[in-house]
């Protein structure tokens, strides 16, 4: 744990973790009690041990992937006209959305799967690209031939901005005929 607090506090030696409590061992936990829990004894009492726990806990709370959220259950097959209580969420956040999210519809939340649901999330599963502002997509326009275009088209001082592309297959990176550019 000391050895990994190293990467936050510049006072404290990378140690190799080797299971021994060696001279280096006392080094960082003698360093530790002096910058952040005195006072400085070299023992790893049980309130040492805490407060070295309690720092490294942040650090790693701090350091880690965000955690992914999962809306439905793993065994889930939502399904339009299918009614489920872990819709409503979803549904709230649809709902909260439309009102500043050109292109989703308000809907309401019952839990089911209705069109306006169905057409939420497919608008909503489309994909986010940079471009400039007079961007549009062409008729026909691969989105490799999008990327190209619109990456050529960019100046070094013109500003890009976020579109939404709802209705974009992500399975096959392409286009479908419902898929425009939203401005976020």
């Amino acid at each position: 744990m000391l050895n990994r607090l190293s990467l936050r506090y510049d006072f404290l030696p990378a140690l190799v973790p080797d299971g021994v409590f060696g001279e280096r061992t006392l080094e960082a936990v003698m360093l530790f009690q002096r910058e952040l829990h005195p006072p400085v004894t070299g023992v790893v009492d049980r309130e040492t041990w805490q407060a070295i726990l309690d720092e490294w806990l942040d650090l790693e709370r701090e350091l880690a992937d965000p955690r992914q959220i999962r809306a439905f259950p793993p065994s889930a097959k939502v399904q339009a006209g299918s009614s489920h209580n872990y819709l409503l969420p979803v549904q709230a956040m649809f709902q909260s959305l439309s009102h500043v999210l050109d292109g989703l519809e308000p809907e309401s939340i019952d839990g089911i799967h209705d069109a306006a649901s169905v057409r939420n999330t497919q608008w909503l599963g489309g994909l986010i690209v940079l471009a400039a502002s007079d961007s549009e997509l062409r008729k026909g326009e691969t989105f490799q031939e999008f990327r190209a275009r619109t990456a050529s088209a960019v100046t070094g001082d013109q500003p890009l901005y976020a579109f939404h592309v709802p209705f974009f297959d992500l399975q096959k990176m392409e286009f479908t005929e419902r898929s425009r550019l939203v401005r976020l």
